[in-house]
């Protein structure tokens, strides 16, 4: 039971720190509060929305940690590790190192990428160098040999100045002489070249710090860009939800009509019908007609006018189809016969559009399909072609 108390104790404190740092850190970067503000009144109107714009900023607030301590965590781990399994076996003597210790045959080759600054009378260089330290008696194979040589020579050929190219050749014969060597259990690091050149040996520095810290302010940067997806994404969804429900809307709205009832009673029972077929499970969970069953509220307990109501909720949606149906109703609202035309024509041309959507969205899957199916077909031509160009 203290361990159970303990552990809420830790929770409050961890929620009292974020809602600390929600209200100090700059509103730019969870979200602005007016811009969401002006979102969240689009969507359901003029409300107190001051708790879900805290939400939302929260939320932002918590993909930002959460991506922080997931990334540095690893990030510090794999620099640990490296550093860790790079150093050992290392000898350093005045900050540069003089031996190898070589490997055993269990933990086989070790590859080090080392920097060898050359200095002469005159002046220096640093030249990244590739040794790649074998366990005793065994030879490097073909490719890494031609490797290394390449590597070197390329190093040879970028230099112009005449003086240094027999340093340099000096250097590279070292280079290939060390890993060539694989006697002893040390491999001792040439210190001069020939007669004034001096080498000091050093690790070269890991870029992992950096390429972690530029993977960690990407995540940053792209949380920072996606910081109002959710109520956009919210608002998206409602339009969606709009377009889905109001032809099946207006068809009920049209028989109700047809059998005698006025617009506004018809109103009041497609909202009932709707709310009592979705305790039943027989409809959705729909924003649309979330949003009408508020409309119904106020008109029912406040008198409100219906008409300016459902105008302002079109205004809000911004959705060309319901605009269209508001004012329909309201210009038609006193004619029954003329009102119940209006509505199914109406009704024609949104289910004529709904389809004509759905089509289109067929399309674009199809379209998005080709890449996998060209992928696919190239896989399978590989697998058939793969034993007769092996017999070639």
């Amino acid at each position: 039971m203290k361990k159970i108390n303990q552990f809420h104790n830790i929770i409050r404190r961890m929620n009292m720190m974020m809602k600390w740092l929600v209200d100090k850190l700059p509103e730019n970067i969870l979200g602005r509060q007016e811009e969401l503000k002006s979102h969240y009144t689009k969507l359901y109107g003029l409300k107190d929305h001051s708790t879900q714009i805290q939400s939302t900023r929260y939320r932002n607030l918590k993909k930002y940690l959460i991506s922080i301590m997931v990334i540095v965590p690893l990030l510090a781990a794999s620099s640990l590790y490296n550093s860790a399994s790079q150093d050992q076996g290392l000898q350093v003597s005045k900050d540069h190192i003089i031996s190898i210790s070589r490997p055993s045959f269990e933990e086989g080759k070790k590859r080090l990428e080392m920097e060898a600054i050359i200095k002469d009378d005159r002046e220096s260089r640093t030249i990244p160098v590739t040794l790649v330290i074998k366990p005793e008696q065994e030879q490097l194979s073909e490719e890494e040999m031609i490797e290394i040589y390449e590597k070197e020579k390329k190093s040879l050929r970028k230099d112009p100045k005449k003086r240094w190219e027999e340093t340099l050749r000096d250097f590279r014969l070292s280079v290939n002489k060390l890993n060539k060597d694989t006697e002893g259990p040390n491999v001792r690091l040439p210190a001069t070249l020939g007669d004034s050149a001096t080498v000091i040996w050093k690790k070269q520095k890991d870029p992992e710090p950096v390429a972690g810290l530029v993977i960690l302010l990407g995540v940053l940067f792209y949380l920072y860009s996606k910081r109002y997806y959710s109520i956009k994404n919210e608002c998206r969804m409602a339009k969606d939800s709009i377009v889905c429900d109001l032809p099946d809307f207006i068809n009920k709205i049209l028989l109700l009509l047809n059998a005698g009832m006025v617009v506004h009673t018809a109103f009041i029972k497609t909202i009932d019908d709707y709310f009592e077929n979705r305790k039943r499970g027989m409809e959705h969970d729909s924003y649309f007609y979330n949003q009408l069953y508020e409309i119904k509220i106020r008109i029912t307990k406040t008198n409100s006018p219906l008409v300016p109501e459902l105008r302002d909720f079109a205004k809000r949606s911004g959705v060309p189809e319901f605009v269209r149906f508001t004012n329909i109703v309201a210009d038609n609202i006193g004619l029954g016969a003329a009102l119940a035309g209006k509505l199914n024509m109406e009704s024609e041309m949104l289910w004529f559009s709904r389809k004509k959507k759905a089509v289109e969205r067929g399309r674009m899957a199809e379209t998005k399909l080709i890449f996998p199916l060209m992928l696919l077909l190239l896989s399978l031509v590989m697998v058939t072609t793969a034993p007769a160009l092996m017999d070639i």
